[in-house]
């Protein structure tokens, strides 16, 4: 089975959330942290990785909070006016990422 990031086109991975396994957070407690403090150099990690589209995928899909993903701090649960913002803006985002990657 190959699994395609829920906005098609990307890339094509044979486990469900493989592409986890090729960001530059993989393994990196910070991006998880509820912690502001290193969000800059979070913010640049992002910034090169091959994977980001994923990532804004998942952020989406997940409806993730209180983490840092994709170059993003996704406040906590109790900001949900902040977390919409984000989504939304990932999913206008989106398509411009993939096909800066050559994706579209």
């Amino acid at each position: 089975m190959t699994f395609f990031g829920p906005y098609g086109g990307g890339k094509m991975w044979l486990k469900q959330n493989e592409w986890m396994s090729y960001a530059h957070c993989a393994d990196d407690d910070r991006f998880t942290s509820e912690s502001a403090e290193h969000d800059e150099e979070l913010e640049s990690i992002c910034k090169g990785c091959h994977v980001k589209p994923e990532c804004m995928q998942w952020a989406i899909a997940d409806e993730v909070s209180s983490v840092f993903a994709a170059g993003h701090r996704f406040p906590d649960p109790s900001h949900k006016r902040g977390l919409q913002s984000l989504y939304d803006r990932f999913r206008d985002e989106l398509p411009n990422a993939l096909e800066q990657r050559g994706d579209v």
